[in-house]
């Protein structure tokens, strides 16, 4: 072998590690840059400055769902509602008895002297998600999460063998979230009706539905609605889901 092919096989090898080496560099720090979004202290100072931003979808997309599985006399408990219309725009749908909750007390604030005169009805609330202390057993007949879930999954690393800090964090926030749902009567009917009156949880949001649903369905956790969760697609922007499940 001549000095010249030597050198360009080197030439090549090194082209080839500097696209690794740059590779993982950038998919460290997309995964560093994500991980922002389970902090309390990064929404804490962007809520300092930020008016208003609407993740994911709007009602208008999900509304279609949102009239079939809900009545407008249900108790709701938005989780995450950060400084969303959904709320509001949920109010102004004709459901009026709706509880806000986010861990962040700026946000909270906020969205209180922005409501307060014109949705009065509405409740906000600081809340962790993960225990939701402040709110009774019981208390809600629907139980919704707009991107929440996709915050607390953000750096789940490989998402076939999530790290041990999401799985956690999501087993408490299920946990939580059945802990705070009215129970349902035990009935096999399947009258629209009948289905309409029971108690949900209802998660929207942009993880590809197998992967969510390996945090719905825990081998180590029964939920009470593992024979009862259904997907529906959202086609806006990047495509979104909404799964409703019945405990």
């Amino acid at each position: 072998m001549n000095n010249n092919t030597t050198d360009d096989t080197t030439e090549i090898v090194d082209k080839v590690n500097n696209v690794v080496s740059n590779d993982l560099q950038e998919e460290e720090e997309e995964n560093e840059h994500n991980s922002r979004y389970r902090e309390k202290e990064y929404w804490d100072k962007r809520f300092k400055t930020e008016d208003k931003y609407e993740w994911l979808c709007s009602y208008d997309d999900v509304k279609e769902y949102v009239v079939r599985d809900m009545f407008p006399t249900d108790k709701i408990l938005i989780l995450g509602c950060g400084n969303s219309r959904f709320s509001a725009d949920l109010h102004n749908a004709g459901f009026k008895n709706i509880t806000s909750v986010d861990f962040s007390p700026n946000v909270i604030e906020a969205m209180k002297q922005k409501y307060g005169q014109t949705h009065e009805s509405l409740l906000w609330q600081v809340e962790d998600v993960r225990n939701l202390n402040g709110i009774p057993d019981e208390a809600f007949d629907i139980v919704i999460d707009k991107a929440c879930l996709d915050a607390l999954v953000c750096d789940e690393g490989d998402p076939w063998s999530p790290n041990e800090q999401t799985k956690n964090d999501m087993e408490s926030t299920l946990k939580s979230i059945c802990r705070v749902l009215k129970k349902n009567n035990n009935n096999n009917e399947t009258n629209i009706m009948i289905s309409k009156k029971k108690k949900k949880f209802i998660s929207i949001g942009f993880q590809q539905p197998h992967f969510r649903k390996r945090y719905l369905i825990n081998e180590n956790v029964k939920y009470g609605w593992e024979d009862n969760l259904d997907t529906y697609p959202i086609n806006v922007g990047l495509g979104y889901f909404y799964t409703v499940c019945i405990a």
